[in-house]
């Protein structure tokens, strides 16, 4: 089979929601790298991203023309909503070894009703209400605290790096992989962030984690901020799995996620490098059937 009738081959197997049929046509050791996505390396990763894609959204590939080019094959495609992208592969050995795409997510997401603004939820104290541009001052407030950064993995020393935060909490709603909150009282003081990522639709688990400004520690808002994030990603979400990752130092987090109902799974020893020093991160999850 020559090069171009792989793609053609690609498109059928793409169109019939076949995942397993294409990850046949890929090398092993293969990378795909959509542009919206990020990168998948090895052929059951590539496999595991199409079987989540397909889970999702109905997706149809209308071949505009096909390139052939040595051992790259360029496909330039629509969709019926007239979505357009281009996709580059190259083959070797019969099997596509790189594979590269440029589309417009944002514009997809929303021809699937899918243009997502995020969730919010409410206990009894509190309000998680979706993050705003307006936010970025409290962020750089919290994540500049050496109180809050001293157990948590993430700091910042100037206001202009926070756009970089600021854009991660973006980019997990538009690419639906998680959603983080801020967490405010019924007076609109704001108390922190909360929230979950690393959201895996296959696997139907997610990671948690959580912030509070030191002034609103040991009031009970961490337990009662993530019994409302774990029971929206329990009966919405649908997760089997959820987990997070504490600092074996941070003794107050533990005993909150222990009151969560998280059991400890293990510890991985001096796995990051913080402040001069190499830290141990201990793991709890909540499993489903437990």
């Amino acid at each position: 089979m020559d090069s171009l009738e792989l793609i053609k081959k690609w498109v059928d197997r793409f169109n019939a929601g076949d995942a397993h049929g294409l990850s046949e046509l890929y090398a092993p050791d293969a990378v795909n790298h959509q542009m919206p996505l990020g990168v998948r390396k090895g052929r059951e990763s590539i496999k595991a991203r199409f079987e989540e894609e397909f889970s999702e959204a109905k997706m149809h590939c209308q071949v505009i023309q096909f390139i052939q080019e040595n051992d790259w094959v360029v496909l330039e495609w629509k969709d019926p909503n007239g979505l357009q992208g281009c996709g580059f592969f190259r083959i070797q050995n019969g099997q596509i070894q790189t594979q590269r795409g440029y589309w417009d997510s944002l514009r997809f997401q929303k021809s699937q009703g899918k243009d997502r603004q995020g969730v919010e939820l409410e206990t009894a104290r509190l309000n998680l209400r979706r993050i705003r541009p307006s936010d970025r001052d409290f962020v750089f407030r919290g994540m500049s605290d050496p109180q809050v950064y001293q157990y948590y993995g993430i700091r910042y020393t100037d206001y202009e790096s926070t756009k970089e935060q600021m854009e991660f909490y973006e980019d997990l709603l538009r690419q639906d992989t998680g959603q983080f909150w801020l967490v405010e009282d019924k007076h609109h003081t704001d108390l922190g962030i909360a929230g979950y990522y690393l959201l895996n639709k296959v696997h139907r688990s997610a990671e948690i984690g959580i912030w509070l400004i030191p002034e609103h520690w040991g009031k009970g808002y961490m337990k009662e901020s993530l019994e409302a994030v774990m029971a929206y990603l329990k009966s919405e979400r649908k997760l089997h799995r959820i987990e997070a990752s504490v600092e074996t130092e941070n003794l107050a987090c533990i005993k909150g996620l222990t009151a969560l109902g998280m059991q400890y799974e293990g510890t991985w020893r001096q796995c990051e490098f913080k402040d001069g020093r190499f830290v141990d991160l201990a793991w709890y999850a909540w499993v489903g059937d437990e």
